[in-house]
């Protein structure tokens, strides 16, 4: 199958996996274009700002200081490129894979298919990471080993659990559209690019309409390449662009989906080598967005540090922060993997027998133009002390991140 590239640029300008497609032998031109524009109004909320990439919050170095609820769908990569600023030398680096990832490599299931997608809801609310942090080897700064187990217990904003209400508003944004005038426009558009291959002559195109777009309309689908489908989608654009109506309804959708709440349960370990601390974290963490491009993160958790040569210490922190999506949505939306971010947070931090640690910590996440699921997370973080010193720490970090799943859908080939 052909994950397609899709942009419903006039409406919201996102990607995601679509929910629905008939086989090609099961498909009309009717059929086949009622179902673009489906997957046209599926994209709603792919690029989503609850799914973290970055290292855990646990790492000493990570550019994260407030953990997200879920993970990518397959898997992602994540480490530290630069840093600078008081403090320790961290150089965190770890990889995230979701269960449904492992799921999908046993059965041998192409994971971005409709149905295997659908069918994987439950196996996507369990992620597993391991990482690798480096340090200076000074004190409690000693090379250390990255843990997470994330379950997902709450997944408002899982987009096969909308199919219906997707479905029901590209009904009603099909309603609105002049549909024998898309009919006839998109007809000519395959005539125009796909009839010099099938050697109809530029006078020939009822021969072509009767022919390629009734019973062989299947031999047509199979010649489309990407560009003839993304000239189909720009077509169901601009035939929505002007209809304030379906505008509505879409931009409703989205972000009644985008506003749900997420609540997921988490285990994290930083387990040191030799004599350092090791640090266990049992959290809550919650998701809320709140509004179309706003989404709010609280983390709850119970902290054990394990010290072979220092006493044992119990604690928690609660931590905080608010993500705003930086140029996407509007009438000519970014494409996917192409929002920016910029997130404020806080966080404080209580063990038994140290005092307290409060952070701040400003962070933009920029997109790598052209290159979906590669992003660069910038991130300024001040402490009022560090762990064991009393001396305030600044520093600032520059990150690298993978989300395989949507270079996957970006890079898609037809099998």
């Amino acid at each position: 199958m052909r994950i397609h590239r899709l942009a419903f640029a006039c409406l919201i300008g996102l990607l995601a996996p679509p929910l629905s497609q008939p086989s090609a032998a099961q498909q009309g031109f009717q059929t086949w274009l009622i179902d673009r524009l489906d997957m046209l109004a599926a994209a709603a909320v792919e690029d989503r700002p609850e799914q973290q990439v970055e290292t855990p919050s646990i790492a000493d170095g990570s550019t994260a200081l407030v953990d997200q609820t879920s993970a990518p769908d397959l898997a992602g990569l994540a480490f530290s490129l630069f840093r600078a600023g008081t403090g320790g030398d961290e150089a965190p680096a770890s990889v995230t894979v979701s269960a449904y990832a492992v799921r999908n490599a046993i059965t041998q299931e192409d994971p971005l298919d409709p149905t295997v997608y659908r069918n994987g809801v439950g196996a996507r609310r369990w992620s597993f990471t391991l990482g690798r942090q480096t340090g200076s080897g000074a004190g409690n700064d000693t090379d250390a080993t990255l843990l997470a187990v994330k379950y997902l217990a709450m997944n408002g904003r899982d987009l096969s659990k909308h199919s219906d209400r997707i479905s029901d508003v590209t009904a009603k944004v099909a309603a609105t559209i002049n549909f024998a005038a898309l009919n006839l426009n998109v007809s000519r558009l395959l005539f125009q690019r796909v009839g010099p291959r099938l050697n109809f002559a530029p006078n020939q195109e009822p021969a072509f309409v009767n022919q390629y777009l009734g019973d062989r309309f299947p031999e047509l689908l199979a010649l489309l390449n990407e560009e003839d489908r993304a000239a189909v989608d720009g077509e169901i654009r601009r035939s929505v662009q002007g209809l304030e109506r379906a505008r509505a309804m879409i931009r409703d959708l989205v972000s009644s989906i985008q506003q749900a709440p997420q609540l997921a349960f988490q285990y994290q370990a930083q387990l040191r080598r030799a004599d350092g601390t090791d640090e266990h974290r049992f959290q809550a963490v919650f998701d809320y967005g709140l509004g179309a491009r706003l989404n709010l993160s609280l983390n709850a958790s119970l902290d054990v540090q394990d010290g072979k040569l220092l006493e044992d210490t119990r604690g928690g922190h609660a931590a905080g922060e608010l993500q705003l999506q930086l140029g996407s949505g509007g009438l000519l939306g970014s494409r996917a993997g192409s929002t920016m971010r910029l997130a404020v947070a806080a966080m404080a931090d209580r063990q038994s027998t140290q005092p307290a640690v409060y952070k701040a910590q400003a962070k933009l996440t920029m997109p790598i133009p052209g290159l979906s699921g590669l992003t660069l997370p910038f991130s300024v973080t001040f402490a009022n002390r560090t762990e064991l010193i009393e001396e305030r720490e600044i520093r600032g970090q520059v990150g690298f991140t993978v989300d395989i799943s949507k270079l996957a859908k970006a890079v898609g080939k037809e099998e």
